[in-house]
């Protein structure tokens, strides 16, 4: 869903849009305010609304480091951004321990929910000022967008370089049409018809670390 999200809304809209889901869900459990059967309905409904944030923004950032980050630096780049996810899960569990030792059990964890979104708030600043994907914008027919976001990207790359950067060769021009609309039907024949092996394998390693690395973690 939210893959389909990233292509009709671009990758910049969806960031914002999977943020403000993670702040809503995370913000509401910090309110569970009881133990009953409902209360454990309504935090567990949270932390699902929160958790859709949270994965949605997969969507977004793989297909940004993908249209905007080069084959050469791609892969490091990948490793580097979804590795952030294993660091926060540590400096959580830091910030955890910290609050269990100093506050009452029935406080602190809802402070730990609440830290979420006013993390979130700073996050929403920093990412007003992220570039849309050029890629995307000419796939929808926004070619004189996608020009000013390359404009916008080269004009950083040289004031942080100080270098002037080298004309485009014309030899490596290519024609690029507005894309159309495709179904989840298409989407399954290209990965698993065209590209079964790196399907399985993406596949495989995304429901590992879902369903085994993270009961492990919480376990720890």
């Amino acid at each position: 869903m939210f893959g389909a999200l990233s292509d009709r809304l671009g990758r910049r809209n969806l960031f914002t849009v999977t943020l403000a889901i993670y702040f809503v869900g995370s913000g509401l459990a910090a309110l569970t305010l009881g133990n009953g059967v409902g209360w454990v309905t309504f935090l567990y409904a949270t932390r699902f609304i929160s958790g859709m944030g949270i994965g949605g923004e997969y969507a977004a950032v793989n297909s940004a480091i993908d249209e905007l980050i080069p084959a050469k630096f791609r892969g490091r780049i990948d490793i580097m951004v979804n590795g952030t996810y294993w660091l926060g899960a540590l400096l959580a569990n830091i910030g955890t321990f910290v609050l269990l030792n100093q506050l009452s059990p029935g406080v602190a964890w809802r402070i730990g929910f609440a830290i979420g979104p006013v993390l979130g708030i700073v996050i929403i600043f920093v990412r007003r000022h992220l570039p849309q994907s050029p890629r995307w914008q000419v796939m929808h027919g926004r070619a004189d967008e996608a020009e000013e976001s390359i404009s916008f990207m080269e004009h950083e790359v040289q004031e942080k370089t100080g270098r002037e950067l080298p004309p485009v060769d014309e030899s490596k021009a290519i024609d690029v049409k507005a894309g159309e609309d495709h179904g989840y039907l298409t989407l399954l024949r290209v990965l698993f018809r065209e590209y079964p092996t790196r399907s399985v394998l993406g596949a495989t390693m995304m429901i590992t670390q879902s369903f085994l690395s993270t009961p492990s973690a919480a376990g720890r």
